[in-house]
């Protein structure tokens, strides 16, 4: 059954690759692709914690994955150039191997775990999906006219789910820290209607929104976890300050 498993996770590189790049080439299949892509990670997951946790357990474990998979379909959209479309189309299957490894180690081969690899790595996939969010939703607000009051409502529901998210896999309670996801996310969902004011490109508007998820997450997952103090302070306010910096200097502003 290990071998199965085992199996089963390079044959998931395979299929979430030939979709994407099935994609490329057949457009218009958009909703039967995102359909079985998000199909293929639900089954892979389960699949692979089936007899080692309860189903409703397995929340943690899906929703980075889940809304990566989502978010980089839509972003795929707005990548220009055939030759970067496939590039991100391979960036997008070794970030899902990366986690679907670490789940495979977590749930089997204990031994080869490294400790909290799995918190770390889907700390940096919600970081990932929100870019992504943020900046395909500002492509639909500049290029397509969507409503921005709209969009705003989903990036909070987005927010709402990867903060808690965050809560559970550090085994947190997200009843007790709910009023807290319910505020991260309120104040993430107004960056981004800040930053379509911007006189910036959407990407760039993108990392604006994803320093702010970064910085506000990181804070608060320290000072949930009473693990924050001037140090972990000093670092974010230095990361998130220098990442904005480069983002005002190299952006085209119009």
């Amino acid at each position: 059954m290990i071998l199965f498993r085992r199996f089963s996770t390079f044959f998931s590189l395979l299929v979430i690759g030939g979709l994407f790049e099935l994609l490329l080439w057949q457009p218009g299949w958009y909703y039967g692709i995102i359909i079985l892509l998000e199909a293929t990670v639900v089954v892979i997951l389960f699949g692979l914690t089936r007899g080692k946790i309860e189903s409703r357990e397995i929340w943690p474990f899906l929703l980075p994955p889940f809304f990566l998979i989502g978010s980089s379909f839509i972003f795929l959209f707005f990548v220009e150039g055939l030759l970067y479309k496939h590039l991100f189309v391979l960036l997008i299957v070794f970030l899902w191997w990366i986690f679907i490894e670490n789940i495979f180690l977590f749930f089997h081969q204990p031994v080869r775990y490294q400790p909290y690899a799995l918190e770390n790595i889907s700390a940096y996939l919600n970081l990932v999906t929100v870019f992504f969010i943020g900046s395909s939703f500002h492509s639909f607000i500049l290029f397509l006219g969507f409503s921005s009051s709209l969009l705003t409502l989903f990036i909070f529901i987005a927010i709402f789910f990867l903060v808690m998210q965050m809560i559970w896999i550090n085994n947190l309670s997200a009843r007790h820290n709910l009023f807290l996801i319910g505020i991260l996310a309120l104040l993430i969902s107004e960056l981004f209607w800040v930053t379509k004011f911007l006189p910036s490109g959407y990407l760039a508007n993108g990392i604006i929104l994803a320093i702010g998820y970064y910085f506000l997450t990181g804070i608060v997952r320290h000072w949930i976890l009473k693990s924050l103090d001037r140090q972990v302070v000093k670092r974010y306010l230095w990361i998130s300050g220098l990442s904005l910096l480069v983002i005002v200097i190299t952006a085209r502003w119009t």
